[in-house]
């Protein structure tokens, strides 16, 4: 059985429609087809054509099959670059991560209907919707992201208060240290650092 044979019968559909879904389902290799035909039932929707229903399918089944790739180890980009266009072609509309580079962990990140990053914890007062990151925040997020892919499309929703409390907690800990041994190293986490470098220069005011 060829692959347009098997389409026909996994989709129930004549020659035409099949090569049509051939054309749609061409990134897929042939070992892929059953899964992807079993992970394509739960987009089935009503008065929905098979070539909407697989157009869907597919551009999720990719998007899905990247980060668990990436989240087992199997699979890193390797050029920022394309990193960012895998964002932009599959995160539209969509929360992309949370607390990245120098924002906080309470804040998450997304990805707007243009492709731009946003910031879902600052709201827009005329718009009512989340700020476009800057060119330069927005640089920095991806290049955190370059550096920690296993963070693409995770979230966490982190109550403020609670993200605020942990950092204190750790700059208290970091102060007791200080007073048994000055001169010992003391890991310190990169939100917590910033919270000591505004604290530093609010001092020296």
């Amino acid at each position: 059985m060829n692959r347009i044979e098997f389409i026909q019968k996994a989709l129930d559909v004549n020659e035409i429609k099949a090569n049509i879904i051939n054309e749609l389902i061409k990134p897929l290799a042939d070992s892929e087809l059953t899964k992807f035909f079993a992970f394509r039932t739960s987009f089935i929707q009503p008065m929905q054509s098979a070539e909407l229903i697989t157009k869907n399918a597919v551009y999720a089944y990719r998007k899905q099959k990247t980060l668990q790739a990436i989240k087992a180890g199997e699979f890193r980009f390797k050029k920022l670059q394309t990193l960012i266009n895998f964002v932009q072609e599959f995160f539209k509309n969509e929360r992309l991560c949370y607390g990245p580079a120098s924002f906080k962990d309470f804040v998450i990140i997304g990805v707007d209907k243009d492709a731009n990053l946003i910031n879902h914890y600052a709201i827009n007062q005329t718009t009512g919707k989340p700020k476009q990151l800057s060119t330069d925040s927005e640089i920095e997020v991806y290049e955190w992201l370059f550096k920690n892919q296993e963070r693409i499309g995770v979230i966490k929703f982190i109550a403020q208060t609670t993200q605020i409390t942990q950092e204190k907690q750790e700059l208290l800990s970091i102060t007791e240290q200080l007073q048994k041994d000055p001169d010992a190293p003391i890991p310190i986490s990169e939100k917590a650092l910033a919270m000591l470098e505004g604290l530093t220069k609010r001092i020296k005011k």
